[in-house]
């Protein structure tokens, strides 16, 4: 009875844990990636900055420098963001199958060692002697392994959340970086001023600064 038991929830977790991971790879190709994936195609920032003819040659090279710089930062944020968001999706589904495993462990430990007990008592009434020492439940070697188990689950979360969290950093870096091309292409494309066009460049420059990879 207990090798059937036993098998039952082998057969039974076995199933489980593909059904996770059916349903992984089906929200990874369908679902909440669908969103990371087109993230990685980078926007064309090219109609963002422009420069008057009008300007010194030296300040067009200078503002079309500092533009080329800003482009690469705010990829470089967009694609730090979109590859956070696919790690936190990978390790949020690992410390959920690493909790359901947890589960299946307990009943499958749990009901083993029940259903040898009581073999154990039955075998030993009909044989008209005194009933068997219960035999203890490999508790300890359950509790380590699922010590280890829930360990690895809560390192999961906890990585999930930082990579969450630096996503949506590494997304509000692009936007302030985006933000701050579209306005400095205000002065440029039509200057009144050289002094309002360093100052547009010198505020894109600080920008740049402030918002590193």
């Amino acid at each position: 009875m207990s090798r059937s038991v036993s098998a039952a929830y082998i057969i039974a977790g076995v199933v489980f844990i593909i059904a996770l991971v059916a349903l992984a790879l089906y929200s990874e190709n369908r679902g909440e990636l669908a969103g990371t994936r087109t993230a990685i195609l980078l926007p064309d920032r090219s109609s963002d900055f422009i420069i008057a003819n009008s300007l010194p040659k030296a300040r067009q090279d200078e503002a079309r420098s500092l533009y080329e710089s800003a482009q690469r930062l705010a990829d470089g944020h967009a694609l730090e963001a979109a590859r956070a968001n696919r790690w936190n999706h990978y390790l949020q589904w690992a410390a959920f199958f690493l909790s359901s495993l947890i589960v299946v462990l307990a009943g499958y430990y749990g009901r083993t060692s029940s259903d040898e007990t009581a073999e154990g008592l039955i075998k030993g009434l009909q044989a008209a002697s005194l009933p068997p020492e219960p035999s203890k439940p490999r508790f300890g070697r359950f509790a380590s392994v699922v010590g280890m188990i829930a360990a690895l689950s809560a390192v999961s979360n906890g990585a999930a959340t930082r990579l969450q969290a630096s996503a949506v950093q590494s997304r509000q870096a692009e936007q302030v970086v985006s933000d701050a091309v579209v306005k400095t292409s205000k002065v440029t494309a039509q200057p009144t001023s050289e002094a309002d066009v360093d100052a547009a460049l010198e505020e894109l420059r600080r920008v740049i600064r402030d918002n590193p990879l």
